[in-house]
């Protein structure tokens, strides 16, 4: 991905060509209030007060449900698979954006968001960003990306959703359009996805890469969590995609993602009260076990590659998936290892936002070391300082540390107050998102 990548780790072609995002906005007064999928999730203001119910609701109906649609669009990427496989181009994303950006201004709350304690790292790393594709080692060339599909689709839209969103209601229903959208990009899967060298993706789109698919799965996932605090259908609706996203996740082959997934299992047992503890362990173990068995054998062998190299070749087409796994960790750490000699050598601008490929080609040559195969850092925070310089990175971790403390934050304070099952929900979501 490339360095505005933030939580996600796609491709920098894919970003070029579609930057996809998500919101997660949660009510003001308790914990964040937007999100983006390329972008740390966004914190709300403490100084605001939660508005439940009322005027306040009514006056953002209309708002609301654009929002809504638009994280749709967003998280489901239909627009770029009606192109793909509909034979249909139509800007959809960009005409609902337009609507939405006048109902944004008609609800006088324009700068909202500025009440946020994330308000000013927000910005910060935004300018930042901007003055290194001006000054980097190829200057001017991040520019169009960073001013018009970045800067328009993300950099904005935490005012957007400051604006719009006031409630946990508001949040919920905000919501049902990711889940919406997760459960397209399933069907997507269904419909469209094909098994690729032993690697599931969906070809000719954004989730051509099954790291990438991998993780918009987790990351939409964990943000549809917070239907928990909806009714029948909305729990109903959570409990069947769930076996059927780790299902995809699995099935890409994506160790990275594997890991990711028993990390957050960790996490939820930490973060979750007493009671549902139990719930929690009986799902991990029972999910796997309905999940597992219908894998093809070399997504099983790659995937189990994470924790022993051999992991149990029978013959000698496994033994040749696990050398190209063993393969791939090595190319990974090489790429590694030379965004860190990049942030070295370029340390206070970087190179620009979506040039690592570029230099890391130039690199190789350089000490010749033949091709560098075109990939990016598969770490994205040595993506950012390599990019963006060691000020880009220091801005872009302090996103995250405060979305992070106030997540956390807000959780502890409903974990165990009546009649908070809803807030505490969709502030879990958020928390797990992160």
């Amino acid at each position: 991905m490339s360095a505005i990548r933030p939580p996600l780790n796609r491709t920098a072609a894919s970003l070029a060509s579609n930057v996809p995002a998500a919101s997660s906005p949660l009510p003001v007064g308790s914990s964040r209030s937007a999100a983006s999928y390329h972008g740390p999730q966004v914190p709300a203001t403490e100084s605001k007060p939660v508005y439940v119910g009322g005027a306040e609701n009514g006056t953002t109906s209309v708002p609301l449900i654009l929002l809504t649609f638009y994280l749709f669009l967003l998280s489901s990427q239909a627009n770029q698979f009606l192109g793909a496989y509909g034979g249909v181009s139509l800007p959809l994303v960009a005409i609902v954006f337009g609507i939405l950006a006048i109902a944004y201004l008609s609800t006088g709350k324009a700068f909202r968001f500025a009440g946020s304690p994330f308000f000013v790292p927000w910005t910060l790393m935004f300018v930042w960003w901007v003055v290194t594709s001006f000054l980097g080692i190829y200057p001017g060339r991040s520019i169009p990306f960073i001013m018009k599909d970045y800067g328009l689709r993300i950099q904005v839209l935490p005012f957007v959703i400051c604006a719009i969103a006031h409630s946990f209601e508001h949040v919920r229903k905000v919501m049902v359009g990711v889940a919406l959208g997760l459960g397209m990009v399933l069907f997507f899967c269904f419909k469209w996805g094909q098994m690729q060298y032993g690697r599931f993706l969906i070809p000719d789109t954004a989730m051509a890469n099954g790291n990438d698919l991998a993780m918009h799965i987790v990351l939409f996932s964990c943000l549809t969590i917070a239907l928990l605090a909806g009714g029948k259908a909305a729990r109903f609706f959570l409990l069947t995609a769930m076996p059927i996203a780790l299902y995809y996740v699995l099935k890409t082959g994506s160790r990275a993602n594997l890991l990711t997934v028993i990390l957050l299992l960790l996490v939820c047992f930490f973060l979750l009260p007493a009671r549902q503890k139990i719930t929690m362990v009986a799902l991990a173990v029972f999910l796997p076990v309905i999940v597992v068995p219908f894998l093809p054998s070399e997504t099983t062998s790659r995937l189990l590659s994470f924790f022993s190299a051999s992991s149990g070749a029978a013959d000698s087409a496994q033994a040749e998936q696990n050398a190209e796994a063993v393969d791939s960790t090595n190319a990974r750490l090489d790429l590694q290892w030379r965004a860190i000699q990049l942030t070295g050598e370029n340390f206070l601008l970087g190179i620009g936002i979506l040039n690592f490929a570029d230099a890391v080609e130039e690199m190789s040559k350089k000490h010749g070391g033949g091709k560098s195969g075109w990939q990016v850092a598969h770490n994205s925070y040595l993506q950012v300082s390599a990019e963006t310089g060691i000020p880009g990175l220091i801005f872009y971790v302090w996103n995250i540390m405060l979305c992070l403390k106030l997540n956390f934050q807000a959780l502890r304070k409903f974990k165990n107050q009546p009649g908070a099952r809803g807030p505490f929900l969709v502030t879990f979501s958020l928390l797990t998102a992160t």
